[in-house]
């Protein structure tokens, strides 16, 4: 038997983002890391997401629905791998 292999295509980007893109996605991440709903939604809409989408906007990013994008829990975005997160994936995916 041959041992599965994981292969990760990385196409990097296809264009040079500008400052206010980058300093705005860098943020969000920090409000998606710090579980902060307001920072959540403001960096959205500088991006360019609706401002009804954001909730499934962060979703996308993490893999969460937004009750656990938003839970304060130091772990909230943590993937244990258990039965409960699987099928939170499979209801996401």
């Amino acid at each position: 038997w041959r041992k599965p292999q994981l292969i990760l295509l990385d196409h990097g980007l296809y264009r040079e983002l500008d400052f206010n893109t980058r300093a705005n996605y860098a943020a969000l991440w920090k409000a998606l890391i710090f579980a902060d709903a307001n920072g959540i939604k403001e960096c959205s809409i500088k991006l360019g997401v609706g401002e009804d989408l954001y909730p499934l906007f962060a979703g996308v990013l993490t893999m969460r629905p937004w009750n656990r994008v938003i839970d304060p829990s130091m772990d909230h975005l943590v993937i244990h791998g258990s039965e409960s997160d699987r099928s939170e994936l499979q209801i996401i995916g």
